[in-house]
């Protein structure tokens, strides 16, 4: 599954989901604008439940992770 030919500016190959839950998806994928040969987590959030607090959270998320 690639998100690239859907969406220029989101280039990855997912390989796999690996997790998830009610916030999201979380899959491995390989980042395909990377001068590295780069396996990345992308999380993929679940609209429904997108509100101020839950951005909140992932903002912090990303945060820590990076």
């Amino acid at each position: 599954m690639s998100l690239y030919s859907e969406n220029k500016s989101n280039p990855y190959v997912f390989i796999e989901r690996i997790g998830g839950g009610g916030f999201g998806e979380v899959y491995k994928g390989h980042e395909l604008l990377s001068f590295e040969d780069k396996m990345v987590a992308i999380k993929v959030l679940n609209p429904k439940e997108l509100d101020e607090e839950s951005l909140s959270r992932f903002s912090r998320e990303i945060r820590i992770h990076s």
